[in-house]
């Protein structure tokens, strides 16, 4: 039988092991297991397809160029997923007219593996990318953590519109809610997220029920309505009570949907169809700040 101080010393070294896991899953991407390439069909048999990267880290993006090309929308892929992960949800876009820009952010996909990667990062990716290839007034699609850059994005870069999906309200509450989802013990190790915190950052600024508040661009606010990661009370509605006074913000919580997989849902593509047309309605009649049914405003399922 072992002795008491082997037993503590293996349990140390578990429990140490563990925290290790959770820290670098809280500031990183662990699936590395997953396939890095993405299959991007757009701009193949139409239009044309440009893949490249920008360098120091490598991080990979698609330019996809439309035929009948009338602006663009930059697809920004959720945690732990590719840019694959957004081709359905750009098909709408694609048929609008609408290039195409896929961006795999830092330690996904096929970019470059680094220390650490965080929405701000891949925001700040982005915009490079967007002032690289001179790209003006974009509208900005994203899932979940890709969601979260798409508003740290808008703070800095001028957008057309966003349509953002499985957004958390605020930053702070994605550590507790991966944790309340995976069922992780608070009390033994709810000091990781709490000295994360304590990091030096605008958390509260850069919420998206904070910073979104700022933004006069038509929103389409997407969540599943039985998202189990971020519930929808605590989040979308969070965000919606938020800016739901201001011009052009549209809501819908996608009937029976876990998270991030709102595009399975039927009227997906006609939901994204109709926003990006009063989108176009609004920038091409300059229409005044409100919308002409208070069913459409609140486009709840």
């Amino acid at each position: 039988m072992p002795s008491v101080e082997t037993i503590i010393a293996w349990g140390l070294g578990v429990y140490a092991a563990i925290s290790l896991f959770l820290f670098v899953f809280l500031t990183n991407n662990i699936m590395i297991w997953r396939e890095r390439a993405s299959i991007i069909p757009f701009g193949i048999a139409e239009g044309k397809q440009e893949k490249k990267h920008l360098d120091k880290p490598r991080r990979v993006y698609w330019v996809c160029h439309n035929p009948d090309h009338k602006g663009w929308t930059v697809m920004l892929h959720s945690w732990g997923r590719k840019s694959e992960r957004m081709v359905t949800r750009a098909q709408p876009h694609w048929d609008k007219g609408y290039s195409l820009i896929f961006v795999d952010a830092r330690s996904h996909g096929e970019s470059e593996y680094t220390r650490i990667t965080t929405g701000y990062h891949y925001a700040k990716d982005v915009i490079e990318i967007l002032r690289k290839e001179q790209i003006e007034n974009p509208i900005l699609h994203g899932l979940s953590f890709g969601s979260i850059a798409a508003t740290i994005i808008a703070r800095e870069y001028t957008v057309k519109a966003l349509i953002l999906e499985a957004t958390s309200a605020t930053i702070r509450a994605i550590y507790w809610d991966f944790y309340h989802y995976l069922r992780i013990p608070k009390i033994f190790f709810g000091w990781i997220p709490w000295l994360l915190l304590k990091i030096d950052w605008p958390w509260d600024e850069l919420a998206p029920k904070n910073s979104l508040q700022k933004r006069d661009v038509p929103i389409l606010l997407i969540h599943g309505e039985k998202d189990e990661l971020f519930d929808p009370e605590k989040h979308a509605e969070a965000i919606w009570e938020a800016i739901k006074d201001k011009p052009h913000v549209f809501k819908w919580i996608v009937p029976e949907s876990p998270h991030s997989r709102m595009a399975r849902h039927p009227e997906y593509y006609e939901k994204v169809r109709e926003f990006l047309d009063y989108v176009e309605r609004i920038e091409g009649e300059k229409l005044p700040s409100t919308l002409d049914s208070a069913d459409h405003k609140n486009t709840t399922s």
